[in-house]
């Protein structure tokens, strides 16, 4: 079962080569730059003005349609660093002193400011936010409630249709999932199978953003929408899904992790298996990764509890490593967790613990893994330059949501009820009632797979555990179990005899 599920994961990373671009589905990024990015004369040097509030002063060498690099000093050192004008709200240029007959004029000419090539810009282009006469159109997903019940790949993939038919060019994911650390009495292995069951719907879930979207929308970088993620809470499987994207946002209570025991699960058997089968667990999380900008060394961090991680800063950026820190300069995010180093409960609770990574607001933005930190939506859709010149289009979403969500309760309600009166039926009597019973047993079967089929995919684990639902390698309800039993049924009815 096991070598199943690793070959199925192994075929999900190779399957995503040449979906997605580097920042995965930001393919829209330049775009947004070129409508937000200003250029503003003035005195002094060259400053660069990021969406996150920092601000950095030099000299501008050169620039072109989607970047900007500068020439600046920090600590007494002199740096050259390159930023993508998606990172920048505005370019204030300062005055230059006249060029020395000496100086070297092998630069090349500068591109027009954001604000000057912006009436160039093709109106369709992707994600061009304020692009357009009438603003563009976005598509805001609250994802709320448990994740892979609440949350899960129909809704979502129906709220992505929604947003296509309606021209959505910029689709905003709200991941806000219900998170609990513990699991009641559920054993050991069942813990582990939960998490397993939980990286298994983050694949899916996952699919609609690397495949649906592009085999909708178009597969060329252009062609597709831009996809944020605004994180309040992904925790557990939840964590899996904003990797996608360059373009993370946190809520100043947010948090991202939660996934320690990925290399615990699947405790007892040969070690040498189950090893291999952590690394390919490992390995399609850190794929995921790779679409939105997330360090391969960060997500073993978050993953391993034995992964030793710190961090030093290079002209300003995160340079992680893997061992302890040297020096004062060196900070470390995760150590080893073990015995001496392991954390308290009390850490645990307060999410102070640094066994393993977990992602807060300010942790975040600190190794520039969030481009910044908003506490409303207002504020995000501000930010992203749509609070003015954008135009919501999802005005079905609640209903898609709402819908996923109700159907799955009465579907629940009446599985248990089907299932109760199932256990009832008597096989028993005469040929006819006997014949009679089977044909109840037949449809009352017919009737739990239906439901299974529809609604399968959001009755948790130990949820189907609790209730004597059978599950298959996938952690699904195992429709082909009830297949047999129907198949089981019909051999003994036609050997009955009257």
């Amino acid at each position: 079962m096991r070598r199943k599920h690793t070959a199925a994961m192994m075929a999900l990373v190779a399957g995503m080569t040449g979906l997605v671009g580097v920042c995965g589905l930001g393919g829209a990024t330049p775009a947004l730059a070129q409508s937000s990015a200003t250029r503003v004369d003035g005195s002094g040097p060259d400053t660069l003005i990021f969406r996150n509030g920092n601000t950095l002063k030099g000299e501008i060498v050169s620039e072109t349609e989607k970047t900007v690099k500068i020439k600046s000093t920090t600590n007494g050192i002199t740096f050259e660093m390159e930023y993508p004008k998606a990172d920048l709200l505005e370019i204030k240029r300062g005055t230059r002193a006249p060029e020395s007959k000496g100086a070297k004029a092998d630069t090349k000419p500068t591109a027009p400011a954001a604000a000057e090539v912006k009436s160039e810009a093709k109106a369709e282009d992707a994600g061009t936010v304020g692009a357009g006469p009438d603003g563009t159109k976005y598509y805001y997903l609250s994802l709320k409630g448990e994740f892979g019940s609440q949350i899960s790949q129909t809704p979502i993939r129906d709220a992505v249709d929604d947003a296509y038919k309606n021209g959505a060019r910029v689709l905003i994911f709200e991941m806000d999932a219900n998170w609990t650390q513990g699991e009641g009495e559920m054993t050991q292995d069942k813990k582990a199978f939960q998490q397993e069951f939980s990286m298994s719907r983050a694949e899916r879930i996952n699919d609609v953003i690397l495949k649906h979207i592009p085999s909708i929308y178009g597969s060329a970088p252009e062609d597709r929408p831009q996809v944020v993620f605004w994180i309040k809470n992904a925790m557990g499987g939840a964590a899996f899904v904003p990797m996608l994207s360059c373009d993370r946002y946190f809520h100043p209570d947010g948090k991202m992790g939660g996934i320690g025991n990925l290399t615990e699960m699947m405790g007892t058997g040969s070690e040498r298996v189950l090893e291999k089968w952590r690394g390919a667990a490992l390995q399609t999380a850190m794929g995921f990764a790779n679409w939105g900008c997330m360090p391969e060394i960060v997500i073993r961090g978050m993953a391993r509890r034995e992964q030793v991680v710190s961090v030093r800063y290079i002209d300003g950026k995160p340079d992680f490593f893997e061992g302890y820190p040297s020096n004062p300069g060196e900070e470390l995010l995760t150590d080893s967790g073990k015995e001496s180093e392991q954390d308290t409960i009390d850490q645990l609770a307060r999410w102070q613990g640094n066994d393993v990574i977990t992602l807060t607001a300010d942790l975040a933005t600190k190794l520039q893994l969030s481009k910044g930190t908003v506490s409303t939506k207002g504020e995000l859709l501000e930010t992203l330059g749509l609070s003015r010149n954008g135009v919501a289009v999802d005005q079905r979403v609640e209903k898609i949501f709402g819908g996923w969500a109700d159907g799955l309760d009465r579907a629940k309600t009446r599985l248990l009820r089907i299932l109760r009166d199932y256990q009832d039926v008597r096989v028993e009597g005469t040929w006819e009632e006997r014949r009679a019973a089977r044909g109840r047993q037949m449809r009352m079967l017919d009737e739990i797979m239906t439901i299974l089929r529809q609604y399968g995919e959001g009755m948790l684990p130990r949820w189907c555990f609790q209730n004597g639902i059978p599950l298959n390698e996938s952690g699904e309800p195992d429709i082909n179990g009830y297949l047999n039993e129907k198949d089981k049924i019909k051999t003994e009815q036609q050997l009955d005899k009257r």
